[in-house]
């Protein structure tokens, strides 16, 4: 639609209003290094395309490294609770990101990061058919 063709619909002075009040909340929200990439946006939906844009990519390479983090992370001398905290720590950055795992993938995460002292346990979840929710891990674990 060509411009004028838009302030003839009578809705059209509605939207505007609401939108710049939504475009001027974001360009006050924005730093100075964001502003001068989204500074030739005339509609809130455009900066906020643009902002996505820009972080599009990071929030890929936070995905990526997350991932990477939870592949190889290992109990270690950590104790069960601070494994298992820091394992739920990884998989809250990944829903951060909008990637939210399910339990069923925590918890393979957890079990391959456990030394030989856990093969028994991680042998009898692996056989069971139904899945194990992290708090039943967790008790598995600690007893």
């Amino acid at each position: 639609m060509k411009p004028d063709e838009l302030s003839s619909n009578p809705e059209y002075e509605s939207w505007y209003a609401k939108d710049q009040q939504i475009f001027n909340y974001l360009l006050s929200s924005v730093s100075k290094e964001v502003m001068v990439q989204i500074s030739t946006c005339i509609t809130s939906a455009e900066v906020w395309k643009a902002i996505q844009d820009m972080t599009a990519s990071q929030s890929r390479g936070r995905i990526i490294n997350t991932r990477m983090a939870l592949a190889t992370t290992h109990k270690g001398s950590s104790t069960i609770a601070e494994f298992f905290s820091k394992i739920k720590s990884l998989a809250d950055d990944m829903a951060s990101t909008g990637k939210k795992l399910e339990d069923e993938e925590i918890v393979s995460y957890i079990l391959a990061g456990l030394d030989v002292d856990f093969n028994p346990v991680v042998s009898s979840i692996s056989t069971r058919v139904e899945p194990l929710t992290l708090a039943e891990l967790y008790t598995q674990l600690v007893s």
